[in-house]
């Protein structure tokens, strides 16, 4: 296999219409349950001196706006992010909540303080706006049934929004192995970092995070056995993340490493992922458990023959 049709295989393998439709509507509706109850308003509140813009509000010169702008925004956000999640004038809603959700997170990260989970969901939103993810379990589809429209067979371009995101996710995980390695060296592992790590995250007074999910921090930190192996888990599965781009095995083993692993610190140290694990949607095979309906389905249909009657004359 030459490495053009690699390549080719690897964004364009032929996926079926039902994992993208069933990762739109979970991305969405987690993105809705995440963000509803935040108010981006109140930052056109926050004094000007603490004005740190990112680079998109840099290059466009955009200053922070008044509270009625963002107010109309993000319910115009919220409203394309349900548009999105069942499917109705797709192209639109998702176009607007791409466009709409990378003000509002741009906005809310312009005051100093950057959540390393948004950026991606900045990117999913993005990525969905230019793919068909309507075209399987959307409201757009059960209007073309109704038309008796052809459906779509397996096709690439529902294969590379996901491919997308993996390499989205190897690129931070790869950033994030290299950093602790251009700063600490092998001693991020060897000199019990992650002990301190588990301690901090324990302390009330001395986290900066949210509390852990679990209490088992302290007793990890306490076998220096067992937070070495943990640090260089943790290290090798940031640094080898990129063989998923490479080999279906790898992609097999380190997708599902590296979501026990965020759980994991979340779970011992406290740093908050649940919207970074939201991008996991695009990975499974959804279409699995819709044949699986499919064929429970039918085999409900199946009714027994009803049995014979019995013979007079074998009696």
């Amino acid at each position: 296999m030459t490495l053009r049709s690699r390549w080719e295989r690897f964004w364009f393998e032929p996926a079926p219409p039902a994992d993208l439709g069933i990762a739109r509507i979970l991305f969405f509706t987690m993105m809705i349950a995440v963000y509803a109850r935040r108010d981006f308003a109140g930052f056109s509140e926050v004094s000007s001196v603490f004005w740190q813009p990112v680079w998109p509000f840099r290059v466009l010169h955009l200053r922070p706006p008044a509270h009625a702008f963002v107010w109309v925004v993000q319910t115009l956000w919220r409203l394309s992010l349900l548009f999105a999640c069942v499917g109705l004038a797709s192209r639109v809603a998702t176009a607007s909540a791409a466009i709409l959700g990378t003000y509002l997170i741009g906005l809310s990260s312009s005051f100093g303080w950057i959540d390393h989970s948004d950026p991606i969901l900045v990117f999913g939103m993005g990525i969905l706006a230019l793919s068909r993810c309507a075209d399987a379990f959307s409201l757009e589809r059960l209007m073309r049934v109704g038309r008796r429209a052809p459906e779509p067979g397996p096709s690439g371009e529902y294969r590379w929004p996901g491919r997308m995101i993996l390499l989205v996710m190897a690129c931070v995980f790869f950033a994030a192995g290299v950093a602790k390695l251009r700063h600490s060296g092998v001693a991020w592992v060897t000199s019990g970092a992650l002990s301190t790590y588990l301690i901090r995250g324990a302390d009330p007074l001395g986290r900066s995070v949210s509390a852990p999910i679990l209490g088992l921090g302290l007793r990890v930190a306490r076998s220096p056995v067992v937070s070495m192996v943990l640090a260089a888990t943790t290290l090798a599965i940031e640094m080898l993340f990129p063989l998923a781009l490479f080999s279906r095995w790898a992609r097999r083993v380190l997708v599902p490493a590296s979501f026990v692993m965020l759980l994991a610190i979340q779970a011992l140290m406290g740093p908050d992922f649940a919207r970074f694990l939201i991008a996991y949607v695009f990975f499974p095979p959804w279409h699995l458990l819709t044949n699986a309906a499919v064929a429970a389905r039918r085999q409900g249909r199946v009714y027994p023959v009803a049995a014979a009657p019995p013979d007079p004359v074998a009696r």
